[in-house]
């Protein structure tokens, strides 16, 4: 038995990419929760909490930041190239190749601990599913085809397939996280504040979203739920129409 979990006062749990929209989301409320938070950075300080313990890493390569692994309860994995920005061939293969990396670096962290984690939590989108018009989509659905599928569909089996010891691995594919502190909402701002936030194309595109405070509890519900695992669909069961969804924003701003 993996005993060293069972001497920890407080449950322990290390995020790559903590830094990001949604880990900065998420540690408050981990920490609000119990848990201990470590977070595997790139950035040498990078402002977190008090309390959270932050470890420097590049996603690559493997040094003292691999026994942040040993011993904790679960890891979270948020690491990866953003895809904010144009998609081009350089920034198509990094946005790949960096989350594939991550994955397989952290894989092999806990593979060499003697106390491996016992849950992995890997963020994932429903543009695993791609353009399926009205079609609806569950986690039994096939992949979908284009570049954003592609690279999710890839994602998930890299940390599905990693060899492992026995840890329970959920992808939560989530919908647009919905929030005035970052995320879509702030990347389309500026835009509909100069009065350029008309309906994409149609406009008829279906748009799967979710709110920032349900995705974070998302993740601790999958923690939690020792039941859950694959992938599981984490996005509001109602979605919009890329024309409602823009109409509504316009709407905050007053546009």
């Amino acid at each position: 038995m993996n005993t060293a979990h069972l001497t920890e006062t407080r449950p322990r749990v290390v995020i790559a990419g903590g830094t990001g929209f949604l880990g900065s989301l998420l540690i408050p409320a981990l920490s609000a929760a119990g848990w201990q938070v470590s977070v595997l950075s790139r950035q040498p300080n990078p402002k977190l909490p008090p309390g959270v313990q932050s470890i420097r890493w590049d996603g690559l390569t493997f040094d003292s930041w691999v026994g942040a692994l040993d011993g904790a309860t679960a890891v979270i994995n948020l690491a990866g190239r953003s895809t904010q920005c144009r998609f081009t061939r350089s920034n198509r293969a990094a946005i790949l190749q960096s989350r594939l990396n991550c994955v397989r670096a952290l894989a092999e962290a806990v593979r060499r601990a003697s106390a491996p984690p016992l849950t992995w939590i890997q963020a994932s989108s429903v543009a695993w599913f791609g353009n399926t018009g009205d079609a609806d989509c569950t986690e039994q659905s096939l992949p979908g085809s284009g570049f954003c599928a592609n690279v999710c569909s890839t994602w998930e089996s890299e940390t599905f397939t990693a060899p492992m010891p026995d840890i329970r691995r959920v992808a939560l594919r989530f919908g647009f996280i919905l929030s005035e502190r970052g995320g879509i909402c702030r990347a389309l701002a500026p835009l509909i504040r100069a009065g350029l936030g008309a309906a994409a194309g149609s406009g008829n595109q279906w748009l799967s979203w979710i709110h920032a405070d349900d995705a974070v509890k998302s993740v601790l519900f999958a923690l939690q739920d020792a039941s859950l695992h694959g992938p599981v669909v984490a996005s509001s069961p109602n979605p919009v129409r890329n024309a409602a969804f823009m109409a509504a924003l316009r709407r905050t701003h007053s546009r």
